[in-house]
């Protein structure tokens, strides 16, 4: 008798589970983000497929078939959708003598005046290129004014709002050129990195933010954030070499914006590394008291150029976002 009653709360429990996240899954492949409200359900993609940890054994070890089937079914698309971040990533052999490039992204937030702790975070790390998002004209003379001397070529587009942007390199930068849509100028920096005699394509990107309660804002911002994306494919398709990609996406790997972006670049995250690798928002900042829960910074890379390593840091430096840290190796 207990038996069969917890096999019916459990399939009870399988169908309100089940039905909402078949109607997401179904309008995701019909409206892709044309409607606002799969956007913002994409953005959270992740964390549609967390009961299965309970649901899947608990169905399984009563033997309810019918919870299974649906938990299962379930099951499938979480692994097409976000399986792959939890894919244990192996560092691949390289030639001992391959160049190396260690590259932290951080969006630094805008108003964050933790410039001490910026500064123990760079020393401690020893990047090689670091990509700043939402960089103040305070913190790019800070930045530059404590450890500037390493790092010798820049190329800072502060403001005072989140568009600020800035490159820090030790390596001398041969070319450089932005982005920028509407009025969201140099959304994306572009610098062509001189590693050893050879040519880096770096791009410092910080997609449009879509975070508003607004209906009719959400959708411009996803239309926004979407030509963005193209863009950015379409450009880095041309390009020939090792190309590398930093920044704040603004969107998760269930988000179109990601799917747009890897058409053309590999997410080093899904091959050096394991787990959700959420970054947002940092502990103690944006929501006191809750743990990060999105992955919205990222590493992407194409052509020959190898993720070592990568992975996120546990403090922001004040900011609401955690820095990204990715090791490289140049291929032959």
């Amino acid at each position: 008798m207990l038996l069969r009653i917890t096999k019916s709360a459990v399939t009870v429990l399988a169908v309100l589970y089940s039905a909402p996240v078949a109607a997401w899954l179904f309008f995701r492949l019909w409206k892709g983000e044309a409607w606002p409200l799969v956007g913002a359900l994409n953005a959270v993609g992740v964390w549609w497929f967390a009961p299965l940890l309970v649901l899947l054994p608990v169905a399984l070890l009563v033997r309810a078939r019918q919870a299974s089937i649906m938990a299962v079914l379930i099951l499938l698309a979480a692994l097409l959708l976000v399986g792959p971040d939890f894919t244990l990533g192996l560092s691949p052999a390289v030639p001992a003598d391959a160049p190396r490039l260690r590259v932290l992204t951080y969006n630094a937030l805008i108003s964050n005046v933790a410039y001490d702790a910026v500064e123990a975070m760079i020393r401690e790390q020893q990047p090689d290129v670091i990509a700043v998002q939402e960089l103040s004209h305070e913190m790019a003379a800070e930045i530059s004014a404590r450890v500037g001397a390493d790092y010798p070529y820049q190329l800072l587009h502060p403001w005072s709002d989140p568009r600020g942007m800035g490159i820090w390199s030790r390596y001398p930068i041969a070319s450089s050129t932005t982005l920028t849509l509407y009025d969201w100028e140099n959304w994306a920096q572009y610098a062509q990195l001189d590693v050893g005699g050879r040519a880096v394509h770096f791009w410092n990107l910080h997609l449009w933010p879509i975070g508003t309660l607004d209906r009719t804002i959400f959708a411009r911002n996803l239309i926004r954030q979407h030509e963005q994306a193209e863009q950015l494919g379409a450009t880095v398709a041309g390009l020939e070499g090792p190309v590398l990609v930093a920044g704040d996406l603004n969107a998760s790997p269930t988000n179109r914006t990601y799917a747009l972006l890897n058409r053309e670049l590999d997410d080093v995250w899904r091959t050096a590394a394991f787990g959700p690798g959420f970054t947002f928002p940092a502990p103690g900042t944006a929501l006191p008291g809750v743990p990060p829960f999105l992955r919205i910074d990222y590493l992407w890379t194409k052509g020959p150029l190898t993720a070592l390593e990568v992975r996120v840091l546990d403090s922001g430096a004040g900011s609401d976002h955690l820095p990204l840290v990715g090791d490289f190796a140049l291929d032959e």
